[in-house]
């Protein structure tokens, strides 16, 4: 793809998940210089100490780690699911755990099982493979790798028109989705 994108005349790739970083990097990369803000060593020391001053001023209601463990939801999370990588998941929100709380409300809520299974019945390979990949592209953004790399493999062979392998390993995905699609519903929206 990041071939494709860049004989098109795209001036760089940055392939899913975003990662901050990365993202930071590119951005610095084609920023003209005149654009780029220049943080001299002692001004990011500066940010950092303030920073830290206001976190250790902030209230707190957790006192120990076995506490932390039960104030936190997400904790609660991966006690339902335990193979899910919260600690990437949230890097890849920018570190922000109510965006990841949205993030799992719309993949509870946005319908892609129910049009994945539609193109399944119908044997729509091609909306079946859209649907399964950005399954896997939310899926892995999320920490669900197990469902990530299902969906992956569906996808390639939904766009290979590969109709066994489809039927071999749909029901499989589907299963874990599905599992996955209840907890968060538990979780989240207390169904």
């Amino acid at each position: 793809m990041k071939e494709m994108y860049l004989e098109k005349g795209f001036a760089d790739y940055l392939s899913k998940p975003i990662l901050p970083d990365k993202l930071e990097k590119i951005l610095t990369k084609h920023l003209p210089a005149d654009k780029r803000i220049i943080i001299s060593e002692e001004e990011c020391n500066d940010a950092l100490l303030f920073e830290e001053q206001q976190n250790l001023n902030a209230p707190s209601n957790i006192d120990n780690q076995s506490d932390k463990t039960t104030q936190n939801p997400l904790h609660k999370l991966k006690e339902l699911i335990t193979d899910v990588d919260l600690d990437r998941a949230i890097i890849y929100c920018f570190g922000n755990e109510d965006m990841y709380m949205e993030l799992l409300k719309d993949f509870a809520q946005n319908g892609r099982y129910e049009r994945i299974l539609k193109a399944y019945q119908d044997l729509d390979l091609k909306l079946y493979a859209i649907e399964v990949h950005t399954l896997k592209s939310t899926s892995k953004t999320l920490g669900f790798d197990k469902l990530a790399e299902l969906a992956d493999h569906l996808q390639y062979v939904a766009e290979q028109n590969d109709i066994n392998s489809i039927h071999n390993n749909h029901d499989g995905m589907m299963n874990v989705y599905k599992e996955i699609l209840s907890t968060i519903k538990q979780f989240c929206m207390g169904e």
